[in-house]
């Protein structure tokens, strides 16, 4: 392999690693997995929100009153038949 390929290689798989970084690179790279991570936890913040809706809903069909602690329990225990027949396919 020709030296300058080689130094090109290097150059390049430096640029991906993070020790290899400039200190802007390394914050904007600490910035970026933050953001990653915030988005992430949003996300499945909103899917866990829309989960309970769903349970909700049926509840309230069931008749249950929403705001009462019958209609809590009824989330509740939806939501528990839901994990134990998640953990029952497996």
């Amino acid at each position: 392999m020709k030296l300058s390929l080689k130094i090109s290689v290097v150059v390049s798989a430096c640029s991906l690693l993070p020790a290899c970084a400039t200190p802007e690179q390394r914050a904007a790279y600490e910035r970026q997995q933050q953001y990653q991570a915030e988005q992430a936890r949003i996300q499945a913040q909103q899917a866990r929100q829309q989960y309970l809706s769903q349970l909700g809903s049926k509840c309230a069909q069931y008749g249950f009153k929403t705001g009462t602690d019958a209609y809590a329990q009824c989330v509740q225990n939806a939501e528990q038949q839901d994990e134990a027949r998640n953990q029952s396919a497996y």
